[in-house]
């Protein structure tokens, strides 16, 4: 239980950062190992890695929306984090945090797989 919690805090502090548009905030919630999966990513492309550049492309996924469009989501079982402007989804972002940092990132942008959540 206590995990757990500490891991509903730590996806919390990233909405926190992330809602500011803050990269360093958000760096500093992110484990310096940190990966970030985009499911409409390129063919061959890697997953994004490290915090600075996590977070840039955390960032740059949000372009636009404004602090209220973001929310806490439940995803797949984990924690989430809902990018909504008005009218429609623009994203998912699975979280998997381990105590104080977020280890691995999933975020589902296609808009295919964004049906079931407008």
């Amino acid at each position: 239980m206590r995990g757990r919690r500490a891991a509903q805090t730590t996806v919390r502090r990233l909405l926190d950062a992330w809602r500011a548009g803050d990269a360093a905030a958000v760096a500093a919630v992110l484990h310096p190992r940190v990966t970030l999966t985009i499911d409409a990513a390129a063919p061959g492309d890697a997953p994004a890695g490290g915090a600075p550049a996590v977070a840039a492309a955390l960032l740059g996924l949000s372009h636009g929306i404004e602090p209220e469009g973001f929310s806490l989501v439940e995803a797949t079982g984990m924690p989430g984090i809902l990018l909504r402007t008005t009218g429609s989804v623009r994203g998912v972002v699975v979280v998997e945090a381990h105590r104080a940092r977020v280890a691995r990132l999933w975020a589902i942008v296609a808009p295919a797989k964004l049906t079931t959540w407008t």
